[in-house]
């Protein structure tokens, strides 16, 4: 439904997404195990797109209290609470990207909520991933990954 909802679908329900899902191209299949490693219980999203681009996002319910949790994005371990505005950066690690991040969302006026930063090593292939309070123009989705050198920058609105 979320998905749906966020390419502008606006009448999707969870009892109508698989059909409107198959209308747009889309495909979707639900499987379950019998145990998750390492989580009671685990959804995982895995998304191919036109463009050959790939994307995989697991989720899971932390806690006696079940708070929604997003804990992996690709072969990135996080712990992100999922959100109406998100922004996740693919980037080469290297001192100065918080910062810079920090410096442009802040003279934009847009309020950091949570943060999570993972790498693969030292040096290498980084993410970033942030909730964020208000939309972020794409502007300023562009003006930081020109900054940082982002290798893939996307801010998302997940208004459900």
């Amino acid at each position: 439904k979320g998905a749906l909802i966020a390419i502008g679908t606006e009448d999707a329900t969870y009892v109508n997404s698989p059909n409107l899902a198959q209308e747009k191209g889309m495909s979707a299949t639900v499987s379950s195990e019998a145990e998750c490693e390492d989580y009671r219980s685990m959804i995982c999203l895995r998304a191919a797109f036109s463009n050959g681009a790939r994307v995989e996002v697991d989720a899971t319910l932390m806690g006696i209290r079940k708070v929604e949790k997003i804990i992996r994005i690709n072969k990135f371990d996080i712990e992100l609470p999922p959100s109406d505005h998100l922004l996740f950066l693919i980037y080469e690690d290297k001192p100065g990207v918080v910062g810079a991040v920090g410096n442009i969302l802040g003279a934009a006026k847009i309020n950091i909520a949570n943060m999570q930063v993972a790498r693969d090593k030292a040096g290498g292939e980084a993410l970033m991933a942030l909730t964020v309070d208000s939309a972020i123009p794409i502007e300023f989705t562009e003006k930081i990954a020109k900054e940082v050198g982002a290798r893939v920058s996307r801010s998302v609105s997940l208004l459900v």
